[in-house]
């Protein structure tokens, strides 16, 4: 398939439950599913799909769609540029993750081995992220806004657990949007000029705290 291998929702509005969609390839983008329309996913695994050369969004390429993907895994797909789980790909692409496991996605050329939020609007929510892999942004690449609420993102297998775009014209700054409530992080982490992130309701965890003396204190804040 040149896009979603496994499903191609073009403008229309689709529900996926109970389902499993797997060993799926795409040449370009969507080895499991691509999104241009509206879709639900719900207690489904999306697991062992590819992409071609130059392909992003190993298990999901959202399309400037709208998706909501929920109590599911997505967990063992391969993008050969970005995106190995989820690829959430422009300003009119919104996404919704909750209650659901990211884990075990590679992301071979490019960033975000679990999820990469191209420009998007993106929400994680009761989520866990680890064991993901790429250059940059293992667990998460966002050069959107993205809002972390009650998520683990850790442990990943390569590339650091967060990172942001690498200059200003693909991304800009902004250190006030950085807000970090109850954060639970294993550092190090690398975020680097993302757009827009919140980290909201989850707990800090430092195994070094006089290496990292700012996440320390707000560790004994909320503690």
């Amino acid at each position: 398939s040149n896009g979603g291998g496994g499903i191609f929702n073009y403008s229309g509005t689709m529900t996926v439950a109970d389902s499993i969609i797997s060993d799926n390839t795409a040449s370009s983008g969507g080895g499991g599913i691509t999104n241009a329309g509206t879709m639900t996913v719900t207690d489904s695994t999306i697991s062992g799909n590819s992409t071609g050369s130059g392909g992003s969004g190993g298990g999901i390429f959202n399309y400037s769609g709208t998706m909501t993907v929920a109590d599911s895994t997505i967990s063992g797909n391969t993008a050969s540029y970005d995106g190995g789980g989820i690829y959430n790909n422009s300003s009119t692409s919104t996404m919704t993750v909750t209650d659901s496991t990211i884990s075990g996605n590679t992301a071979s050329s490019n960033g975000g081995g679990g999820i990469y939020n191209s420009g998007g609007t993106m929400t994680v929510a009761d989520s866990t992220i680890s064991g993901n892999s790429s250059s940059s942004g293992g667990g998460i690449y966002n050069n959107g806004t993205t809002t972390f609420a009650g998520s683990i993102v850790a442990d990943q297998t390569s590339g650091g657990n967060c990172s942001g775009a690498a200059s200003p014209t693909r991304g800009t700054t902004s250190r006030a949007a950085h807000r970090v409530n109850l954060a639970h992080i294993q550092v190090p982490v690398r975020v680097l000029s993302l757009t827009s992130i919140s980290l909201q309701h989850l707990q800090i965890t430092v195994d070094r705290p006089k290496q990292y003396p700012f996440l320390a204190h707000l560790q004994q804040q909320h503690s």
